[in-house]
């Protein structure tokens, strides 16, 4: 299902340089967003996981003051994030958490971006954020803000699934804040997309 997703979203990338599920100008504010947050997490130099990272888009912004990986299990994203020169892993956010044979690899800050609210198990994603990030580190979460998952069969858009929850501030706070055991740093709402950083105890 997440393949074919991502299958036609690259096509539509490659004839148009548009992603077809979101508009141009709230894609653009978005990630401005999120680009914001994330640098006033980071020191310089520090590194950054974008988990479930596309195409590698947000790694690209961030720039080369940074250590940027990312992981994405879709395999049309990953063949493009890897010929931009990214380093892109097939990695499952819901597997994170047994995350052990790649040497050294916990970050600064972790970044998962209009991903919760696809993943079938959301402890077993949110336990793989924190397995990755350091003590003391931060996550920044972006989510489509109490958007209903009924949109999908409204725009027949012949897919599964796409979106399998509806999140907004509270849950977030309830799910980082009182079941993970996290700071809430921030909250910021910007169209129908929120965002939250949170930040792993030490």
């Amino acid at each position: 299902n997440y393949q074919r997703i991502a299958a036609d979203h690259v096509a539509h990338w490659r004839e148009t340089g548009l992603n077809p599920f979101q508009s141009p100008d709230a894609l653009k504010q978005n990630e401005d967003m999120t680009v914001s947050l994330v640098a006033a997490c980071t020191p310089a130099g520090g590194s950054i996981l974008d988990v479930g990272c596309g195409m590698g888009d947000l790694l690209l912004r961030l720039g080369d003051d940074y250590v940027r990986t990312g992981i994405e299990i879709a395999a049309p994203y990953l063949e493009v994030a890897r010929d931009r020169g990214l380093t892109v892993l097939d990695e499952d956010v819901e597997s994170l958490a047994y995350w052990d044979d790649v040497p050294g690899q916990v970050f600064d800050t972790v970044v998962a971006t209009d991903i919760l609210e696809h993943v079938l198990a959301l402890n077993a994603a949110v336990r793989g954020l924190l397995h990755v990030t350091k003590p003391g580190g931060y996550i920044v979460v972006r989510v489509p803000n109490m958007e209903p998952v009924s949109w999908l069969d409204e725009h027949n858009l012949g897919y599964q699934f796409v979106h399998v929850r509806v999140l907004d501030e509270g849950t977030l706070r309830v799910l980082f804040g009182k079941i993970f055991g996290c700071e809430i740093i921030d909250t910021r709402l910007l169209g129908n997309s929120l965002h939250c950083v949170c930040r792993k105890p030490c």
